[in-house]
């Protein structure tokens, strides 16, 4: 029977975890390959709510190993030669002046990034800030 008062709860299942971890362990991944779905949304609501303290892990986790950071972006780019090559054709377009940025086609942002619905033609893009670029590529764009 659940406690009403969430710390005793809390302090139960505690006890009960330390006495037995592997079954509350075994219990856990069942529940998540189960639940797959409620798995994402918790994700989702979590990684929404600590946004900020997770960027600001990220960054110091690539301060703090920077080789480890090359090496992740050097993976990156040989597992991804057309986005990199459309990158860097788009790099050099705007460098030239012959594209220039755009506000947000989304929100109307200035502080903009170039998204690529085709790779392979690397000078047709939408220009979008951050937050819409994600929106974007998380609904496959």
């Amino acid at each position: 029977m659940p406690y009403k008062d969430k710390e005793k709860q809390r302090e139960c299942d505690r006890k009960r975890y330390i006495a037995n971890p592997e079954k509350f362990k075994k219990q856990s991944r069942e529940w998540k390959a189960a639940n797959p779905e409620k798995v994402r949304e918790i994700d989702r609501r979590s990684r929404a709510a600590n946004r900020e303290k997770l960027k600001e892990r990220s960054r110091e986790r690539r301060i703090a190993n920077p080789e480890k950071a090359r090496e992740s972006w050097r993976k990156w780019q040989a597992a991804n030669p057309e986005k990199k090559r459309a990158q860097r054709i788009l790099k050099q377009a705007v460098k030239n002046g012959e594209i220039k940025k755009q506000l947000c086609a989304n929100c109307g942002n200035e502080n903009t990034e170039a998204h690529h619905p085709d790779h392979s033609k690397p000078l047709k893009v939408i220009w979008l800030c951050r937050s819409c670029h994600k929106i974007f590529d998380n609904a496959g764009y």
